[in-house]
């Protein structure tokens, strides 16, 4: 599926995003493989369906993730693109982080020692 999306205020001209592969699925949003044409970057983007935001609790949750990741610059947290909405979706195009989560790194090896958390905390 090719999506063209408008950059947001005060950026010009668009992007074009081809959607791939499905990565994982939240409570209200399904993560896909996101590559920009133009470039070949790839991201980690969460696709947000309209339907399930008609709810202002879910509605009040989006804007308080976008606000929390916008605000989020760490070494060893993906970091925030931009977010974008067509007539069915809201996007937030984050950084893809090819080797997984955190938690997934956590679950493979069923807990970390200490000194490697220490390591990972900022």
């Amino acid at each position: 599926m090719l999506e063209i999306v408008k950059l947001p205020e005060g950026c010009s001209g668009e992007r074009r995003y081809k959607r791939g592969k499905y990565l994982g699925k939240g409570a209200t949003a399904t993560v896909y493989l996101f590559t920009e044409l133009q470039t070949k970057q790839v991201f980690a983007c969460k696709q947000f369906p309209k339907k399930k935001l008609a709810r202002s609790d879910a509605k009040l949750k989006l804007m308080q993730e976008i606000k929390a990741h916008r605000g989020l610059k760490n070494r060893n947290i993906c970091r925030f693109i931009h977010c974008f909405s067509d007539e069915t979706n809201v996007y937030l195009l984050m950084e893809y982080c090819e080797l997984g989560s955190f938690q997934d790194m956590i679950d493979v090896r069923k807990g970390l020692h200490e000194l490697e958390i220490q390591y990972y905390l900022p």
